[in-house]
């Protein structure tokens, strides 16, 4: 059957319920793919209380963000995902997440 992906969703906010997570690696993304520039931010969970998906990475995209904004998301910073946009999972075996959204900085 054709198509049948666009019938999926992706139920993010159950998924990031309780999840702790930290920057990894910030890119810029000039939007040749996407037609949306802006920042890619590889995020890590540290903290995870159904242990299913503990130290697993994912991406965040983050529209219109630029240099500005990764220097404020050094390697190791603590974030919160905030006003998303498009949850994607996918892959071969759906294996992956990209989450398109903002970050906020856990703590301030």
């Amino acid at each position: 059957m054709k198509n049948l992906r666009k019938y999926q969703q992706f139920d993010y906010e159950a998924f990031l319920k309780g999840k702790e997570l930290i920057a990894t690696s910030t890119r810029i993304d000039d939007g040749s793919k996407s037609g949306n520039p802006g920042l890619r931010v590889e995020l890590c969970i540290v903290g995870d209380p159904t242990a299913e998906n503990l130290y697993e990475k994912f991406t965040v995209k983050v529209d219109g963000a630029g240099q500005d904004y990764a220097n404020k998301l050094p390697v190791g910073t603590k974030v919160r995902i905030t006003e998303v946009q498009k949850a994607s999972v996918w892959g071969d075996y759906s294996q992956n997440l990209t989450i398109t959204g903002k970050l906020g900085l856990v703590g301030r």
